[in-house]
């Protein structure tokens, strides 16, 4: 048995004989929410060591010690849900110990104040209405993890990894995005080609938006002439109860022919859950966009931000030139170009 779902059950523990699965790779608790009490493991159990998906959304009765115990013994996890554990208040300290998590959902995780030093695995992390906690620094980090990995192999854009991003409450785009506007879209001062290696995009929405599985397109232009296109999936059913902050990571391959430097727009717009629905930018409140350069500055400036993660709450982009920009562009109402 490789998958168990044992969701909406009366289940109570996680007894021993979970434990003693050595190819369980999926496991499914969602909306077991009379699960709180972890069984004890054997002395000579190894641990839920082929699980590398766990759902515990709607685990009603789930707090950071219950959480503790349950992550204490699995070992390969690389996607955790805890959405709607509305008990949960902070996650326990060993989430950091968990080195090949690379997604964690915490929506509608309403009591949550804080969040324990998350492993630089993690390259998705979602908190939808989790209005508690502070995100600034947490949302960059996220990014800089990533834009890390590209640097020390670019090849990782060629893999079918999915870009990092975060969405988490926050009030403003950050004042590190060097082009920031309050449209959904923005053209930016000519840049270098040489060594850019993509963007870090950045889109404030707003209190009052719902967001029912929209596909946020962020389309880029080189001179007028559409060059790229990425779309994400906001899979959240629901409103947002404040402004939240949409953060991800977008590797480029920049169009080689032409000058120098390259002159580029870029075009947010929200697609409705059904194809016939509206293209719009309803509830996009502003966006941001910042360059990164493949060079050794950019290397001298991620090792900054390591040790100034350790001594302050403050942000800092990992960015090219820094030219502010402050065009605010009439939004492109027209249903953009398949």
């Amino acid at each position: 048995m490789t998958e168990l779902f044992l969701d909406g059950t009366a289940i109570r523990e996680l007894s021993s004989s979970f434990w003693c699965n050595t190819k369980l790779t999926v496991l499914d608790l969602i909306g077991c929410n009379k699960l709180n009490i972890v069984g004890k493991k054997l002395s000579d159990d190894h641990g839920l060591l082929s699980v590398t998906e766990l759902d515990l959304s709607g685990c009603t009765e789930i707090n950071a010690l219950s959480l503790w115990s349950i992550l204490d013994g699995i070992q390969s996890l690389k996607r955790l849900k805890l959405n709607e554990c509305v008990n949960l208040e902070c996650l326990p300290e060993n989430m950091r110990n968990h080195s090949m998590l690379e997604w964690l959902e915490l929506d509608d995780c309403r009591k949550l104040v804080s969040l324990t030093e998350l492993p630089p695995s993690l390259f998705s992390l979602t908190a939808v209405n989790c209005t508690y906690l502070d995100t600034y620094f947490t949302q960059f980090s996220l990014i800089k993890n990533r834009a890390e990995k590209f640097f020390e192999d670019g090849s990782i854009e060629d893999e079918g990894v999915i870009d990092a991003f975060s969405f988490l409450p926050g009030a403003q785009i950050p004042l590190n995005f060097d082009f920031q506007t309050i449209k959904a879209s923005i053209s930016i001062l000519p840049i270098a080609k040489s060594d850019l290696c993509g963007f870090i995009f950045c889109i404030l929405f707003s209190e009052g938006f719902t967001v029912n599985n929209h596909v946020l397109h962020c389309i880029i232009f080189e001179c007028g002439k559409e060059v790229d296109r990425r779309r994400i999936s906001l899979n959240y059913l629901g409103t947002l109860i404040s402004d939240h902050v949409l953060i991800w990571w977008h590797g480029y391959n920049i169009q080689e022919s032409g000058s120098y430097d390259c002159n580029l727009s870029f075009q947010f717009i929200l697609q409705g859950p059904n194809e016939e629905l509206q293209w719009s930018t309803e509830g996009i409140k502003g966006c941001g966009v910042e360059p990164v350069y493949m060079s050794s500055s950019i290397s001298k400036e991620i090792g900054k931000l390591k040790s100034i993660a350790q001594d302050s709450d403050v942000s800092i982009a990992i960015g090219g030139e820094g030219r502010s920009s402050n065009n605010e562009n009439e939004d492109d109402k027209e249903q953009p170009f398949y």
